[in-house]
């Protein structure tokens, strides 16, 4: 393993305030969990979450899975998969399972999320309000909510990690729903991918940034498929081409202004962003060459509260699909996921 850069600042930092809340959230247990063969054992709910703007869905919006530990649990770990959230992680990674078993078998209680629409997960829009995925992503937000009020035993930490679209959730949740004050720790990996919307939904090569891992400078177009099949159905509802990251990717400008509110680093922010209250590790991989990592950077570089940055070698964008990748979220969680001071 090869450690990037540590960024930290020791001096006096202020919470970052929300721009949005959260909605409501009910849990109905389920008499049987998704069927996975490969998969770890937990008890399941479904969530019907209601958010102002956010289109509701049928008969659930979300599935959580809960792994409880043998003894009394000392901490609370969400795991978020990448794309539009609509798989568990023990079925999405190639090590997802042994990472999440490892986690447990430490005392942790492990909480997986999916997002049940078929056409893109929590990114199926459109929002009631005219936003994508910033309004959208009071789903996600709501939900990790809902495990910290119902799941979270008292007194010990709630912590995260993502990969991918995965750790864009928490991003929005830090940023844009102040959830930095439940969480603990939080591990996003290969991103958050949606800092900047009008970069990532542009012609390729027109954006580039600074990356780590011995890459240098990395682009940040999205491409053509992802803008189609991972962004645009926020915007219309539907997987297919011309919605507004599709047409930015083809060159148009159009939207580029929708496309910057709707990022993380949203117009609506402050030059630089803090969560005190939550210790932030990001994870990158050293096969990545897609537009995660300068994307990643862009948010990690606006935030002045502690952060630690991580190169995996020989991982790719699919982080815990690599004996590596998962090794080393698995150390982080384990030695990071405490109550803060």
């Amino acid at each position: 393993m090869i450690f990037g850069a540590t960024l930290l600042d020791v001096s006096p930092v202020l919470a970052q305030k929300s721009n949005f809340t959260i909605g409501t959230a009910t849990g109905t247990q389920l008499s049987t969990c998704p069927s996975d063969p490969t998969g770890v054992s937990g008890n399941c709910w479904g969530l019907n979450v209601s958010c102002p703007n956010v289109p509701p869905l049928q008969p659930y919006d979300a599935t959580v899975k809960v792994t409880n530990p043998s003894g009394a649990s000392i901490g609370t770990v969400i795991f978020l998969t990448g794309g539009t959230g609509n798989d568990f992680y023990d079925k999405q990674f190639l090590y997802g399972s042994s990472l999440i078993n490892q986690v447990v078998g430490v005392g942790y209680t492990a909480v997986q999320i999916e997002f049940d629409n078929p056409v893109a997960g929590w990114l199926t829009g459109p929002a009631a309000d005219g936003n994508g995925p910033l309004s959208l992503a009071c789903l996600p937000s709501t939900s990790m909510q809902w495990v910290h009020d119902n799941i979270l035993r008292s007194g010990t930490p709630l912590c995260a990690t993502g990969n991918s679209g995965g750790s864009q959730m928490i991003a929005y949740a830090l940023s844009q729903y102040g959830l930095s004050s439940i969480f603990s720790m939080v591990e996003p990996t290969s991103g958050p991918e949606l800092s900047r919307l009008d970069y990532g939904c542009a012609p390729q090569k027109k954006y580039t940034a600074c990356a780590i891992c011995g890459f240098g400078t990395l682009q940040e177009s999205y491409g053509p498929t992802i803008a189609e099949s991972g962004i645009d159905p926020a915007y219309t509802g539907v997987v297919q081409p011309g919605g507004p990251c599709y047409e930015g990717v083809k060159g148009s400008t159009q939207d580029a202004s929708l496309l910057h509110h709707d990022s993380t680093l949203s117009d609506t922010y402050p030059p630089t962003l803090s969560f005190p209250a939550t210790d932030i590790h990001f994870a990158f991989g050293g096969l990545d060459t897609s537009a995660a990592i300068p994307e990643g950077l862009d948010w990690a570089s606006m935030i002045t509260s502690k952060t630690a940055i991580v190169c995996v070698p020989s991982a790719g964008h699919m982080l815990a699909s690599s004996q590596a990748g998962a090794v080393q979220i698995g150390h982080d969680l384990i030695n990071y996921c405490k109550l803060q001071p």
